[in-house]
């Protein structure tokens, strides 16, 4: 769990990206070494090579097949797997994604701007838990899918619920739903609902046959 909030407490991606697509092509001395130093920003993508590395243990050269047989490294995959899933689903429960009304200046506020936007004006209570968050979101989405993505399918009840738990506490929360998506790519990849529509016909026709068989 400590290693992913270490992983994911850096600056956003998305961030880092912004500033340094908002410099111009001739800056001054000053502003290139800013703009060198923004690009050496650390993110949660330079921890990615290490995470697949761990999650391509099966694969690894580096183990002697002798003293770490295939069986044992693909216990110790499913063990990885699942403290990776566990951590992840328990970051989402302690971080405080509530919002609070931002704070106008002056007294004046008959003039305020009138939207149907419902975070408009709305700012996080506790910033570097949304830092954290919608960095483990980014995490989630490049790093899970492409890697064994068939553990991941005992996790899918458990994960989809908590994260409707968690929309329904912060429901203008949009990582939440990025969340649901990312569940739901490793659904289609896995044919998770075609496997259940299949095995629920197989049940009803099996029902049927017992029911004529009673009868």
């Amino acid at each position: 769990t400590q290693a992913l909030i270490r992983c994911c407490s850096h600056p956003l991606k998305s961030t880092v990206e912004e500033e340094l697509e908002n410099y111009e092509p001739n800056v001054s001395e000053d502003k290139l070494k800013s703009l060198l130093s923004i690009g050496k920003t650390i993110t949660y993508e330079n921890y990615l090579p290490l995470w697949k590395s761990l999650l391509s243990v099966i694969s690894l050269k580096e183990f002697d097949t002798s003293a770490y047989p295939i069986f044992e490294r693909q216990n110790m995959l499913v063990s990885l797997y699942d403290e990776i899933i566990e951590s992840i689903l328990h970051i989402i429960d302690r971080l405080d994604l509530s919002v609070e009304k931002e704070k106008q200046d002056g007294e004046n506020h008959d003039d305020e701007t009138t939207t149907t936007d419902p975070i408009f004006g709305m700012r996080p209570v506790k910033p570097i838990d949304f830092q954290i968050f919608y960095n483990l979101v980014d995490f989630c989405q490049d790093l899970l899918p492409e890697q064994s993505p068939e553990l991941f399918l005992k996790w899918i009840f458990r994960f989809l619920y908590d994260i409707i738990a968690t929309s329904t506490k912060y429901p203008l929360v949009s990582g939440v739903y990025r969340f649901a998506t990312f569940v739901m790519n490793i659904c289609l990849k896995l044919d998770y609902f075609k496997s259940n529509r299949a095995t629920t016909g197989a049940e009803i026709e099996m029902m049927e046959i017992d029911i004529n068989e009673n009868e």
